[in-house]
C-alpha cells in the first residue's frame, strides 16, 4: 500500500498541475478544428424541403397572367356646356360621345376608325390630359 500511495499522489498533483495551467486557442486553431464540410446532398433541390419532403413551388408567377389586349379602346366624349349649349330641356345630357378612339399595340392610333397622325395624336393626348383629376 505504501508503494501505492506515492504514485497515485504523483499522478494527481501531475493531473493537477496541467489542470492550472492557462490554455490560448486562436481563431486560426478553431477554423482548424471545425472547418465545414457540406455533405453532398444539401445542394438546393427545387421542390423539396430540407428533410426530402415534397414542398409547394416557390415560382410566384405559376398562375395565370394577365394579357394584354391587342387593341385598346375607349370613347371621347365633350362637355356641350363648354361650347354655350343652353341646358333647359331636362333631356340635357351635357357629356355626349363625340367618338370612339383605337389605339393598336404597334402604336397606331385610330379616331373613329381614321388613322391619326403624331399631331392629332398630341392633340388628343393633351384634350385627355385636360380632362383628367391632377392634369395627367
Amino acid at each position: 500500500m505504501r508503494f501505492f500511495a506515492p504514485i497515485a499522489l504523483g499522478v494527481f498533483l501531475s493531473a493537477a498541475a496541467a489542470v492550472a495551467q492557462p490554455i490560448s486557442v486562436t481563431g486560426v486553431d478553431c477554423s482548424r478544428l471545425v472547418a465545414h464540410k457540406p455533405a453532398p446532398d444539401v445542394a438546393y433541390q427545387p421542390g423539396v424541403d430540407a428533410r426530402g419532403r415534397p414542398v409547394a413551388p416557390a415560382d410566384l408567377n405559376a398562375g395565370p397572367q394577365i394579357k394584354a389586349p391587342e387593341t385598346v379602346v375607349f370613347d371621347v366624349a365633350a362637355d356641350l356646356r363648354r361650347f354655350g349649349i343652353p341646358s333647359t330641356s331636362p333631356l340635357f345630357q351635357p357629356n355626349v360621345k363625340i367618338g370612339t378612339v383605337r389605339v393598336e399595340r404597334d402604336g397606331r392610333v385610330f379616331f373613329n376608325d381614321q388613322p391619326l397622325q403624331n399631331p392629332e395624336i398630341e392633340a388628343l393626348a393633351e384634350a385627355c390630359r385636360r380632362r383628367l383629376p391632377g392634369g395627367r
